[in-house]
């Protein structure tokens, strides 16, 4: 089952916030439509109601879902969001929305910002999964129904972890920036936690899943850790100025080969050099002890293959995809961003990353003629041929780095254009062109039966069991806004709406970061 990262996915809607210019009054009528504003902004809105499903911990006044209580209480790190339609809590895997949604999405950063501050538990060290896969992939229940003490997995200095502590600066660095107006103290905090984790990450490198002794290896499995430090040290030029982080990233590029070349399979060190004590970006011990961590750019890269270790093919480095296990997009995306603000001549690489951006990751998703594996389903989806799992998340993310990159170019220019139309194809796809919708509670033919726990659990006091997992009754209750893993391919009809179909209906987090990223930009950029 997919694992959501609160780093990746808070980050996405922090990131969202603070990028795009004009707020937009949202729709509350639902309907059928596809492919005009008025259906993104319709759906965008539910998109945030999925984030609330998924709290874990004890929820705040005004809950909005009426079958969600206080639970886990126990956990040993409070809050968080479960992972998907399981209750796995992975720390790994988070400009303006609608106006209507502003104090919405915020409130779904701080979420993520406050739990991932408790995971930094210490100042080297970080828990980074709470539960026991084995236990919770085998029982079906409420989440509040579960009661007891959950195994904790916490990284040190001991047990190298540059891809999960990168990944998490990223989220603090954009939720610092997201709050420096409403909190300057909170936000501080946020970017010195950044700061810290990502000086960790550097200082010891290797591979999270690798690194600690027991760590499940079917649960998001990395290859990569470059590459998180390349967006994590991009985030925090953008939030600092510092313009050792742009070389710094540049660093971490060159580590893993560059565009398209070999690089780090399966941990050790190597690559970016570590910074030593008397750079510039290391802080002293005293610093960010309690700091935060929440929400940015990440979910961009926190998309598709789940909790099985179906991420990137291994031993590739400046990948095209867009996936938990692969960063070098998004960062292109935000290097390349600071240099249209900064100047070209400000971002050490950025002819390459362009290049890259441009003749690999789009060219390859948008002619998808097989190179680098990605193809396209008679009607329309993108997917890597080597993908079966959570394919929509996988396409949606490719919509909005594809938004993201189409909102830096000039009104008119012919590339921006084509990259808007390639990414509304694919969100079309999932809200009706297929003659179905696949996010819940939405739409023609919506999925009824999605693998998710408290959906398929009927009103307390009726108990909920192995029953509700094997009945082929519709769930009795809508995870609105979800969007499921959708086909497997390669043909559009290889999705079931049964739930136990975990491959192609389960919902999770990760699936929703790009898919709201992507609608949220269309709103902005078609209107």
């Amino acid at each position: 089952m997919p694992g959501a990262t609160p780093a990746l996915c808070s980050a996405l809607l922090a990131v969202l916030l603070i990028s795009w210019a004009e707020p937009h009054a949202a729709a509350s009528a639902l309907g059928a439509r596809s492919g005009v504003p008025q259906a993104y902004k319709e759906v965008l809105g539910l998109t945030f109601r999925f984030y609330e499903a998924q709290r874990l911990g004890k929820l705040p006044a005004g809950n909005r879902i009426p079958c969600r209580r206080d639970g886990f209480l126990q956990d040993s790190v409070q809050g968080g969001w479960a992972d998907a339609g399981d209750t796995i809590k992975h720390s790994l895997t988070t400009d303006r929305t609608h106006a209507g949604q502003l104090a919405t999405a915020k409130a779904s950063v701080r979420w993520g910002a406050d739990y991932l501050q408790a995971c930094h538990v210490a100042q080297y060290q970080f828990v980074g999964l709470i539960g026991d896969p084995d236990v919770d992939h085998n029982y079906w229940y409420r989440p509040e129904d579960f009661t007891g003490a959950r195994r904790t997995y916490t990284w040190d200095r001991a047990h190298a972890a540059s891809d999960l502590l990168g990944q998490t600066s990223t989220a603090l660095t954009a939720a610092s920036l997201l709050f420096s107006a409403d909190n300057a103290t909170y936000a501080a905090s946020l970017l010195a936690t950044a700061r810290h984790l990502y000086q960790w990450g550097v200082e010891v490198q290797g591979i999270y899943s690798v690194s600690y002794p027991g760590y499940p290896s079917d649960l998001y499995k990395s290859n990569r850790y470059r590459d998180k430090l390349m967006l994590a040290a991009a985030w925090l030029y953008r939030a600092t100025g510092n313009a050792t982080y742009l070389t710094a990233a540049r660093t971490h590029y060159q580590g893993e080969g560059g565009r398209g070349k070999s690089g780090e399979a399966g941990g050790g060190g190597g690559g970016a050099a570590a910074l030593s004590p008397s750079s510039p970006l290391h802080l002293s011990s005293s610093c960010c002890l309690h700091a935060s961590l929440p929400v940015a750019l990440l979910c961009l890269a926190c998309q598709f293959p789940t909790s099985f270790s179906h991420g990137c093919p291994p031993h590739v480095s400046s990948t095209p995809y867009v996936t938990y296990d692969s960063s070098h997009v998004p960062a292109a995306a935000l290097l390349l961003d600071i240099a249209r603000q900064a100047g070209t001549a400000a971002v050490p690489g950025h002819a390459e990353y362009a290049d890259f951006y441009a003749t690999t990751f789009m060219r390859s998703h948008m002619d998808a003629d097989g190179t680098w594996g990605i193809t396209r389903t008679p009607l329309g989806m993108s997917r890597p041929d080597w993908s079966s799992w959570g394919n929509l998340g996988y396409s949606t993310s490719v919509a909005f780095m594809a938004l993201l990159r189409a909102r830096q170019l000039p009104a008119g220019d012919a590339t921006r254009a084509a990259y808007i139309a390639y990414a509304k194809g694919q969100i079309d796809y999932a809200l009706a062109a297929t003659r179905r919708s696949y996010v819940v509670g939405w739409g023609i033919r919506p999925p009824l039966r999605p693998h998710h726990r408290c959906a398929s659990c009927p009103n307390l006091p009726a108990p909920c069991g192995e029953y509700q997992y094997d009945t082929v009754d519709p769930n009795p209750q809508v995870v609105y806004g979800a969007l499921v893993g959708g086909p497997r391919g390669p043909g559009d009809n290889t999705y079931y709406d049964v739930r136990s179909d975990y491959v192609t209906n389960e919902v999770s987090l990760v699936y929703n970061a790009g898919f709201t990223g992507a609608l949220a930009a269309l709103v902005q950029l078609l209107s």
